[in-house]
């Protein structure tokens, strides 16, 4: 799911999500940050979008609220120091 840019456009229908969410039980919004500029590319920011977009009735896990988790593929730290160099 997509909680969206602050106000954006390209949400699904909050309300299908408010009356979905309580027939799953236990259930979480799962989200990561972003790596292109936005507010959602930082933790404290992602958080004020999803207030802001509305996502305050049930929990929400940023998956890397704590930082990052290098994957064990080759090349991949590299790729990630060249795409986070990037202007």
């Amino acid at each position: 799911m997509h909680s969206g840019e602050p106000h954006g456009p390209n949400l699904l229908p909050l309300e299908l999500i408010k009356d979905l969410q309580p027939h799953i039980p236990n259930s979480t919004i799962v989200e990561c940050n972003v790596l292109y500029p936005s507010p959602r590319k930082t933790t404290k920011g992602h958080l004020e979008t999803l207030k802001i977009n509305g996502f305050d009735f049930c929990p929400v896990d940023i998956m890397d609220a704590d930082g990052d988790a290098t994957l064990p593929i080759p090349g991949m730290r590299e790729f990630l120091d060249a795409w986070l160099a990037l202007p």
